[in-house]
C-alpha cells in the first residue's frame, strides 16, 4: 500500500483576544446503538451509495449494508413521513488516506437560525440535527471528541477559521477532551455538540460509512452517487484530482462497485 509522509506542521498563530471567551459549551460524545455486519470486503466494494435518500427508498433499493443499517434506525426514524434522509460514501483506502479533509466539527449548522451576517447563531440554534452512523470496514473509523469542550462565538466581522481547531488540539494536549476513533461495524448516534472527523485509515481496505440524519427538512432525491473522494496526508487544502499524480483516469474495481 502507497504510504505518504505529512508535510511539518506550519507554526501556530496565536489565538485572538475574543477567543478567551467561551460562551459555547458542550460535551462531546457518541453513542452505540448496536452492530451491523460484519461483511466481506466484496460486498462492501460492490454497495451502491445512497444520497439525500428516504429510509424507506434505501430499505427497497439499497443494497445489503444500506438495508441493514435502515433496519437498524429507531421505528419512528423509518416511517414514510419521518423527516430523515440517508447519505452513504465508499472509499477504498491505503493506510493514512482518509475521506476528506476536515477537522473536528458539528453537522447540521446550515439548519440552525442564522445571525445578522448570515452565520449559525449557536448560542441560540433552535432545533438541531440528529445523527445516526456506521462505519463498515476496518479501514477507516470515523473520529469523535469525548467530554466538555468549552469554545468561543466568532464576532460579527472577525475572521474565525482556524480558531476552534487550534482551541481542541490545545483541548486534546492536555487532556481536558479526549480523541478516539470511533467503533467500526457500529450503527452509533451524534448529535449537535458532539464533534467528530475523518480518521485516517490505519490499514488498507475498503470502507463504506452510512449516516441518516433527522430535522433537516430536505425533500428526498431518492438517488445514488456514482463517485467518492478520498485525501491523504498532506496540507493540500483543497481535493486534489490523483495523489501525486500516479493514479490512471480508470481505477479497477470489484465487480458490481459504484466508487471513482
Amino acid at each position: 500500500p502507497r504510504a505518504f509522509v505529512p508535510r511539518p506542521g506550519e507554526a501556530r498563530e496565536t489565538l485572538p483576544a475574543w477567543a478567551a471567551e467561551r460562551a459555547l459549551r458542550y460535551h462531546s460524545d457518541y453513542r452505540v446503538l448496536g452492530a451491523l455486519g460484519p461483511f466481506d470486503p466484496e460486498v462492501i466494494a460492490a454497495e451502491p451509495m445512497p444520497i439525500a435518500a428516504h429510509p424507506t427508498w434505501v430499505a427497497e433499493h439499497g443494497g445489503p449494508i444500506g438495508r441493514a443499517f435502515v433496519e437498524a434506525l429507531p421505528a419512528d426514524w423509518r416511517t414514510p413521513d419521518a423527516d430523515v434522509i440517508v447519505n452513504g460514501k465508499l472509499n477504498e483506502f491505503d493506510p493514512g488516506w482518509s475521506s476528506c479533509l476536515v477537522g473536528f466539527h458539528i453537522d447540521g449548522t446550515s439548519r440552525i437560525r442564522k445571525r445578522a451576517d448570515g452565520m449559525p447563531d449557536l448560542l441560540d440554534p433552535g432545533r438541531t440535527i440528529e445523527q445516526i452512523g456506521c462505519s463498515v470496514g476496518p479501514a477507516g473509523a470515523t473520529g469523535f471528541l469525548r467530554g466538555p469542550l468549552a469554545l468561543p462565538v466568532t464576532p460579527i466581522g472577525e475572521d474565525g477559521r482556524g480558531v476552534w481547531q487550534r482551541i481542541i488540539t490545545d483541548a486534546i494536549a492536555d487532556g481536558t477532551i479526549e480523541a478516539v476513533r470511533g467503533p467500526c461495524n457500529t450503527v452509533v448516534a451524534f448529535d449537535h455538540g458532539d464533534f467528530h472527523t475523518c480518521m485516517p485509515a490505519e490499514r488498507d481496505g475498503w470502507r463504506f460509512f452510512i449516516k441518516a440524519m433527522r430535522w433537516r427538512g430536505d425533500t428526498p432525491t431518492n438517488a445514488f452517487r456514482e463517485s467518492c473522494r478520498i485525501s491523504w496526508p498532506l496540507d493540500a487544502g483543497a481535493w486534489p484530482d490523483a495523489p501525486l499524480g500516479v493514479f490512471p483516469p480508470t481505477l479497477p474495481f470489484f465487480a458490481g462497485s459504484r466508487a471513482a
